[in-house]
């Protein structure tokens, strides 16, 4: 909201960022899906409230297309296991990281596109050109079109990507010191792109998210459950690996399960750079959920009690304890009218 209000751009300055963005000028912005939001809303209205509502339109646009992918499916049902199917898969990026929509808007745009992209050959070139539009939401996606592109070459060799993913398991638990001291700026890298790796590595992202500085006493708890989390998501390819027979029948889900070995293998590798690890198993985790459904589903359905107790941490912290729903979402929300809310803040243009 501060960012709202505090920044304004002309028509001019956008095309002018649009451009140099694309040419990847030494000017050029970090990304513009933000700026562009920014920019429309203020067509209308200073109240950084509709800013919110555009960004969500967006939002919800792909993560209910890819939401579309399960309960259209035959085997969802009005039941138990089905719920929690659906809680797993939003979990990672709800509604609420709405709040920040640069990059959770950027995970349903991928999550969709990389699904779309494996099952439907006649409009792959669509989703594939939408994959590479994901930097200009998010500078982060640079690597996930990297990794991706890389992807469709490594997939083709299924043994390959299986014993990549069990290889990278400890890696995960590699330290931050590797690479801290690399020079990033020394790489033939486009401007934006050696600024990028550097703000990923520097010691202040390090302290924030790996670092833990001003944590909690009850830090244990938070690193044992996840911990705990993800050991259960590493059991989810094992499983899928069970049925690759099962798999290879189907053109809807072969090639993604061959994606998704590959790319579980590429997060584990990099679990311990700053913010950037811990963002890309999100996506890790919505694409497992989303192919348990499709190929283990209905069986093994105690698997899915256990997934969700191990994210139970999670859940708590989000939603009832100092997370995002907790400082974000006020809780008239819960009991007041509807013209009681529409109206609140509605003249609201400073801070």
């Amino acid at each position: 909201m501060e960012r709202v209000i505090s920044s304004n751009f002309t028509t001019s300055e956008i095309w002018d960022q649009t451009v140099a963005f694309f040419t990847f000028a030494e000017n050029s912005p970090k990304e513009l899906y933000e700026n562009i939001l920014i920019w429309f809303t203020k067509l209308f209205s200073q109240n950084p409230h509709l800013f919110f509502a555009f960004a969500s339109i967006p939002y919800l646009y792909f993560m209910l297309k890819s939401l579309k992918q399960i309960t259209d499916d035959q085997k969802f049902a009005n039941n138990i296991y089905c719920l929690i199917i659906l809680v797993l898969f939003v979990l990672p990026r709800d509604i609420i990281t709405v709040q920040n929509p640069r990059f959770t808007t950027g995970v349903w745009m991928v999550v969709f596109s990389t699904i779309m992209f494996f099952s439907d050959e006649k409009y792959r070139w669509r989703y594939f050109l939408l994959i590479l539009l994901t930097p200009a939401v998010h500078s982060g996606f640079w690597f996930y079109v990297i990794v991706f592109i890389g992807g469709l070459l490594v997939m083709r060799f299924r043994k390959l990507t299986i014993w990549l993913l069990y290889f990278s398991v400890p890696f995960s638990y590699l330290s931050y010191d590797l690479l801290s001291n690399f020079d990033f700026a020394a790489l033939p890298l486009p401007t934006m792109l050696s600024d990028w790796a550097i703000r990923y590595m520097s010691e202040e992202s390090f302290n924030k998210h790996i670092g833990h500085a001003g944590a909690s006493g009850f830090f244990w708890v938070s690193q044992a459950f996840n911990t705990f989390c993800n050991t259960m998501y590493l059991f989810i390819p094992y499983y899928l690996w069970k049925y690759r027979d099962e798999i290879d029948q189907r053109t809807d889900i072969k090639y993604l399960f061959d994606f998704f070995l590959y790319f579980y293998a590429v997060v584990n590798f990099i679990q311990f750079i700053p913010v950037l690890g811990g963002r890309f198993y999100w996506i890790v985790r919505i694409l497992g959920i989303f192919l348990w459904f499709k190929v283990v589903f209905p069986r093994h359905q105690k698997v899915l009690l256990f997934l969700l107790c191990s994210c139970s941490w999670e859940i708590f912290r989000r939603y009832f304890y100092t997370g995002a729903v907790y400082t974000c979402v006020p809780l008239e929300i819960f009991y007041a009218p509807l013209p009681f809310l529409i109206s609140d803040f509605w003249n609201v243009t400073t801070m």
